[in-house]
């Protein structure tokens, strides 16, 4: 497995982000990642409250095959509008740090056979909903998928 690494994650420009998720959406191949930024401590205890496990120190990432996969799974504006839901874009997926930096709001993530899950949900334009997993033995925080619902619907998971 090949790893994408930026040395200092706290100072990950857009730039990085948005050349990261251009060349996810073009070059297939084997998975890379890019670190985002470091969990702060109100994410923790946020997470913890919800999950009972203590993410203190983990690192939110990306990594090329959730991008492609959240954009043929919600990118298709026929049938994301059959289930209520807004079609995400390139530009969406660009805008996961900030939504993670931003956030309003962290609910529960659904049961998930990778591991337990929260929902970072961000209002802009109706809301931007990413889910991430918690990688415990990586002490990460992956983003699996991202979703957008318009202002008068529920966060629940697609």
């Amino acid at each position: 497995m090949i790893k994408k690494e930026v040395k200092n994650s706290s100072s990950l420009s857009q730039e990085k982000v948005d050349s990261f998720v251009d060349e996810s959406l073009v070059r297939h191949g084997p998975r890379r990642y890019l670190p985002l930024s470091i969990v702060r401590p109100e994410e923790a205890a946020r997470i913890k409250e919800l999950t009972g496990v203590d993410t203190t120190g983990f690192r939110h990432e990306i990594n090329n095959h959730d991008l492609r996969h959240a954009i043929k799974q919600h990118g298709d504006p026929v049938r994301e509008a059959a289930v209520g839901q807004l079609p995400i874009t390139q530009k969406d997926l660009k805008m996961i740090p900030q939504v993670l930096r931003e956030y309003d709001q962290i609910l529960p993530g659904s049961p998930n056979v990778n591991g337990k899950s929260v929902r970072y949900v961000k209002r802009v334009n109706g809301h931007i909903i990413v889910a991430e997993v918690l990688r415990e033995e990586r002490k990460t925080m992956a983003v699996k998928t991202i979703w957008k619902k318009p202002a008068s619907v529920s966060h629940d998971t697609p």
